[in-house]
């Protein structure tokens, strides 16, 4: 059985690699430390960025069916996306659906206020104008969504 997560993760540090050997951004995985001969997972958002001088998050979500829930984002994560955006910086979440086998690149305001308005879940075939596509050589252009987002403010 395939982890859900690292599927997703490959897919994205994949692309991180494209964008860094192009000269077109420079993403990272956030990392986990070694201490006392145990690794120390630090909780929060999954990728950092920099992208035509802008600072962005990125959090890296799968879900089995068209729904995405909440849920499945940690308190942590959602702290560290607001604080993110509270310093003029840009959060995102990249999703990826099992199901429909399409990826999606949602701003963290959108689901923010999903999240304010107690909504559990959303169901992805909505947010089609915000889907992302593998593109040759084979890396998922989640840019071209980050840079539609950014300019109409999503």
């Amino acid at each position: 059985m395939i982890n859900n997560g690292s599927f997703l993760e490959n897919i994205i540090n994949i692309s991180i690699i494209y964008y860094l050997e192009k000269n077109i951004a420079y993403f990272w995985k956030k990392k986990s430390f070694l201490i006392n001969k145990k690794y120390l997972n630090q909780k929060g958002v999954d990728y950092f960025g920099l992208y035509k001088k802008k600072f962005i998050a990125l959090e890296a979500k799968s879900c089995l069916s068209k729904f995405f829930y909440f849920k499945n984002i940690s308190k942590f994560q959602i702290e560290e996306l607001n604080q993110i955006i509270k310093f003029h910086g840009f959060s995102f979440l990249i999703i990826y659906s099992f199901d429909l086998n399409k990826y999606y690149c949602l701003n963290f305001d959108i689901i923010f206020k999903l999240l304010k308005n107690k909504k559990h879940k959303i169901n992805l075939e909505n947010f089609n104008q915000y889907m992302i596509k593998i593109k040759k050589p084979f890396y998922l252009d989640f840019l071209s969504c980050i840079n539609y987002l950014i300019n109409h403010n999503q």
